[in-house]
């Protein structure tokens, strides 16, 4: 079995399949610039086995092609230089594209070709001529051309069946600069009585001229508590890139926490979910957990951003630190103490035995580290701290020794 996505949760699957080989290509009209997943697992009559790793891909952003392979009567005119009825034939785009580039692929059989007048419709109205009552004298043949406005040549009626690429009556860079999204339509009308055909299929290709650039990402260590909810940081955890605002910067889960969760506005998110840095920015994306030791956790991010960039496997690595879980019994069994634990930043600690070269950190109270020192207590002696330029707030301090480890909660005025 393979199951193509286009999240990593496999929500929204777009294709489904059941091969016997070792490869697929795949059935369904792919957007471009799109992140897509996609999985596979081997199953016989007797078992079905476990779904593969799951695998992404991103299909490029610069082009788009579609295809029309209805055939379409071209009606005959009524009279010698008169137009018939057009034959229509649409292609909906739905990619939203600046155009800087347009080619079209035209396969039509006719019995005097020097009849046609064949044209490009935009979405928004404007019309192209690509092939006016050239070949008078040509029957039965077909056209079966590519029209690019970059070609060496023009059309060749004596080898028009044969295909070959070649510039159109009027340059299709009449559509560069306007929006691809809507119905193209290409027009056929015969302006000569006594011959007839059909537009057998036609394909379009739409390209832009797109700067991709891919999020650079600061990507730290973050520390937590035990059983505790820590606050993304972004001075942390920051996708940035030019041409890109932070709520365009799109962080796709793709492996979830063991340990916690993390939760958007206090939902959990579940795998394929997704945030945005603007999320992170405004302090309503968090990491909880309910672990009462020590422990590593992660979870992995694909980050996504407005000009089609794509940084994928992005592991952000998580410590839960139970030393940062207050523990008032710890200083009373070492017979540390600090004071005032109430202050403006400085203040005293002391400690009643011998503790040796002791860590002091402080971390914000949602985990985040904003001091570190070393001191040395021997027994009976008092250290003086001065921790300038914090905000006012509640603090956790960290004391990490060869002995002891423990923390106390503090507030700064």
């Amino acid at each position: 079995d393979i199951d193509i996505a286009s999240d990593a949760g496999f929500s929204t699957i777009i294709e489904t399949a059941n091969v016997t080989t070792n490869s697929y290509t795949s059935t369904s009209i792919l957007s471009i610039g799109t992140v897509y997943y996609w999985r596979v697992r081997a199953k016989n009559d007797c078992v079905t086995g476990s779904y593969s790793i799951t695998q992404k891909f991103q299909t490029q952003n610069d082009c788009m092609s579609a295809t029309n392979a209805t055939l379409v009567t071209i009606p005959d005119s009524s009279g010698a230089n008169v137009a018939g009825t057009p034959a229509t034939s649409v292609i909906n785009i739905t990619d939203n594209l600046t155009i800087s580039d347009v080619n079209l692929t035209i396969d039509i059989s006719h019995t005097w070709i020097g009849d046609l007048v064949i044209s490009l419709i935009a979405p928004d109205a404007t019309e192209i001529v690509l092939f006016d009552r050239e070949c008078d004298s040509s029957r039965n043949i077909d056209i079966n051309t590519i029209y690019d406005d970059a070609a060496a040549g023009t059309f060749d009626c004596a080898n028009s069946a044969v295909s070959a690429t070649v510039i159109p009556t009027n340059l299709l860079g009449g559509f560069n600069g306007k929006n691809s999204v809507g119905d193209w339509t290409l027009k056929v009308v015969d302006y000569y009585n006594g011959d007839t055909g059909t537009i057998n299929s036609w394909s379009i290709e739409i390209c832009q001229n797109q700067t991709t650039t891919n999020s650079t990402f600061t990507n730290s260590l973050i520390t937590v508590a035990t059983n505790s909810t820590y606050i993304l940081q972004q001075a942390e955890t920051e996708a940035t890139s030019a041409g890109s605002t932070a709520n365009e910067q799109v962080f796709m889960l793709s492996e979830l926490p063991t340990k916690g969760d993390v939760k958007l506005n206090n939902t959990a998110l579940l795998l394929g979910e997704t945030f945005t840095q603007n999320d992170i920015n405004t302090g309503i994306l968090t990491y909880v957990n309910t672990s009462s030791v020590n422990a590593s956790d992660f979870f992995i991010v694909d980050i996504t951003n407005a000009t089609g960039g794509f940084l994928p496997n992005q592991q952000i690595n998580i410590t839960i630190d139970a030393a940062l879980a207050v523990d008032d019994d710890f200083f009373i069994k070492t017979g540390i103490s600090i004071f005032p634990t109430v202050s403006d930043g400085n203040f005293s600690i002391s400690s009643k035995t011998f503790i040796g070269e002791t860590t002091i950190e402080l971390y914000t109270y949602t985990g985040q580290k904003v001091f570190s020192n070393q001191l040395y207590f021997n027994k009976g002696n008092i250290e003086q701290v001065s921790i300038q330029n914090l905000a006012s707030g509640v603090y956790i301090l960290k004391l990490t020794s060869e002995k002891a480890q423990g923390s106390k909660k503090i507030i700064i005025k």
